[in-house]
């Protein structure tokens, strides 16, 4: 909430290729947060053009399988949580029957080669 009354975006209507959504863009007090967080910025830099360049062109739905498999595999490090490559799957299948488990497959493999999650054959 603080970053909203802070950089004041707006929330424009897109259409882009026969999908519509939404672009957010900064309003006018972005400079003045930006110039706050500098030290912030420049620290995490790498980091942040990594998550942005990974994540910004995906759209909510693309996004909300990958949330949902990185919530999966941290809670399977819990003490006493363990899942094989299926049962990880499975379960990320079941808590979003919408997607297919192709989708979900291919969503952890790519997950997984850009090194957010740990899954292997045998355990997550």
């Amino acid at each position: 909430m603080i970053a909203r009354r802070t950089l004041n975006p707006t929330l424009s209507p897109v259409v882009n290729g026969g999908q519509s959504g939404y672009a957010i863009k900064t309003g006018p007090k972005a400079e003045d947060t930006l110039t706050g967080a500098r030290e912030f910025i420049e620290r995490y830099c790498g980091q942040i053009d990594r998550i942005v360049s990974d994540f910004g062109p995906m759209t909510a739905k693309e996004l909300e399988l990958r949330a949902t498999i990185v919530f999966v595999e941290r809670d399977s490090r819990r003490p006493g949580q363990h899942l094989d490559h299926e049962a990880f799957a499975a379960q990320v299948q079941e808590l979003k029957p919408q997607f297919s488990s192709g989708e979900v497959g291919a969503a952890i493999t790519e997950l997984r080669t850009k090194g957010y999650v740990r899954v292997d054959d045998e355990k997550v």
